[in-house]
C-alpha cells in the first residue's frame, strides 16, 4: 500500500496522525453500603439495610487524534442503566475543546461535575436533587481557554420516555444546561486552588401519555441513598423550569472547603415558585494529603502519601462534615436540613472505606440519625 502525505506542517505531526494507534481502555467500579436509619419520629419504622450502590463497567479511548467514543453501563440493584454512551471529537478546529454526541453527563454545578468516585460524601449534597445527571443530546466542553484558567460547557438534551437503550419522544421538552468555571488562583507548588463557578439550566418539562398538561416532580431524599424521600412536590401545568447557581472552592494543602447555592423557578399557569437549596463544608487531611482538580474543572482523585500495606503505611485518613438545605416552602412542603459528618479513610488511590454519620431533620415532620458505610474500588486497564 502506497501512502502519500501533503505536508503543511511539521511532518512528524503529519507521520503521527496516520499511525495513530486506538486507545482503549476497561475501567469499573464497586460500591457496597452499609446503613443504620433511626427516625425520631412515630411515621417511619426505623431500619438497617444495605445495597450495592454501584456496580458499573466502563469501556473508552481514542480512535484516532480526534476521535473518541465512552460506554458505561451500571448493573446496580439488577438493573441495566446505561450512563454516559457517546461519541466525542477532540481538539475542534477554531474553537478547540471537544463535542460529545450520544447519552451525555449534563453540566451542572461542582457536586455534579465531580465524579461518584471522588465526591467527599458518600453522596452528593440536596443541591443536585432538582437536576438531570444524564440525558440525550449532545455537550460542548473547553476547560483550555486562557491557558486553562476559564472553562466553559453547554448541553442540550431532550426529554423523553426511556425504556432501557431506547427514547421515545424527544420532542417532549428541552433542557440547556450551561457552565462557566474560573481558576482564579491555582498554585501547584502549595497545592492552592481558588475556584469559582456560574451555572444555568432552562427546562421544558415533560407531558405524559399525550397530557397537555406539562409536569415536574420534585423529590428529596436526606444524603442517603437508602432513605425515602423526605420532600416530594409535584408541578401541574408547568410552561418551563429555570435554575441558576454559584458554586465556590478553596483549597490550601490539606484544608478544603467548597459550597454551592442552587435556585429554581418553576413557572406554571398559576404562577412561579422559587425553590432554593445551598450546601457547604470543609475537609481536612490528617496524614497531609490534599483534594486534586480534575480535567474538568472539578476535583478528583486522591493520592494517598503512602499507600495500605499492613506494616508501616496506613493510607490516608480524611475528616469532613458538611451543611445541606433544600426549601420546598413556597409550596408548603416543608425545608430539609441535613448535617453529615464523614471520615474517609483512602487505603490507596483505588480503594476507600467511607463513613458518614447524617442528621436530617424536616422540622415538625421528620427527624433521622443515619449511620452509613461504603467499601469502595475502582479500576482502570488498557487494553492492547
Amino acid at each position: 500500500m502506497v501512502v502519500f502525505v501533503f505536508q503543511l506542517s511539521n511532518s512528524q505531526e503529519a507521520i503521527e496522525s496516520i499511525d495513530f494507534k486506538p486507545e482503549i481502555y476497561l475501567k469499573g467500579r464497586l460500591m457496597f453500603d452499609y446503613g443504620n436509619f433511626d427516625y425520631l419520629n412515630e411515621f417511619e419504622e426505623s431500619f438497617t439495610g444495605s445495597e450495592i450502590r454501584r456496580a458499573l463497567l466502563e469501556t473508552s479511548g481514542k480512535l484516532s487524534q480526534h476521535i473518541g467514543f465512552k460506554f458505561q453501563v451500571d448493573f446496580a440493584r439488577q438493573i441495566l442503566k446505561f450512563k454516559e454512551v457517546n461519541l466525542f471529537f477532540d481538539q475542534l478546529p477554531i474553537v478547540g475543546g471537544r463535542l460529545s454526541i450520544g447519552n451525555i453527563w449534563v453540566p451542572y454545578g461542582l457536586e455534579q461535575m465531580t465524579s461518584n468516585l471522588h465526591i467527599t460524601f458518600l453522596e452528593r449534597a440536596l443541591t443536585t436533587s432538582y437536576l438531570l445527571e444524564f440525558g440525550t443530546g449532545f455537550l460542548y466542553e473547553n476547560f483550555d481557554i486562557l491557558k486553562s484558567r476559564l472553562g466553559f460547557q453547554f448541553s442540550y438534551t431532550a426529554n423523553g420516555t426511556e425504556f432501557g437503550s431506547l427514547n421515545y419522544k424527544l420532542r417532549e421538552g428541552q433542557n440547556l444546561s450551561s457552565r462557566l468555571t474560573i481558576n482564579a488562583i491555582e498554585n501547584h507548588s502549595k497545592n492552592q486552588l481558588l475556584h469559582l463557578g456560574f451555572n444555568f439550566t432552562n427546562k421544558k418539562p415533560v407531558r405524559i401519555n399525550d397530557d397537555p398538561d406539562r409536569i415536574y416532580i420534585i423529590a428529596v431524599r436526606p444524603e442517603a441513598h437508602l432513605a425515602k424521600p423526605s420532600l416530594t412536590y409535584l408541578f401541574h401545568d408547568v410552561n418551563n423550569v429555570t435554575i441558576g447557581g454559584f458554586e465556590a472552592a478553596y483549597t490550601q494543602g490539606s484544608f478544603s472547603m467548597q459550597g454551592e447555592f442552587v435556585n429554581a423557578n418553576v413557572s406554571t399557569k398559576q404562577g412561579s415558585y422559587q425553590v432554593p437549596s445551598f450546601n457547604a463544608y470543609i475537609s481536612y487531611f490528617l496524614t497531609g494529603e490534599y483534594r486534586p482538580k480534575s480535567s474538568k474543572n472539578a476535583f478528583g482523585r486522591v493520592k494517598p502519601v503512602n499507600g495500605f500495606n499492613f506494616k508501616d503505611k496506613w493510607g490516608a485518613v480524611e475528616l469532613a462534615a458538611r451543611y445541606s438545605s433544600f426549601d420546598l416552602n413556597s409550596v408548603e412542603q416543608g425545608k430539609l436540613n441535613d448535617f453529615t459528618f464523614g471520615i474517609n479513610w483512602h487505603l490507596t488511590s483505588y480503594a476507600k472505606i467511607m463513613y458518614n454519620y447524617i442528621y436530617s431533620n424536616n422540622p415538625g415532620i421528620e427527624k433521622i440519625n443515619i449511620h452509613l458505610m461504603r467499601f469502595q474500588i475502582d479500576f482502570a486497564k488498557q487494553i492492547k
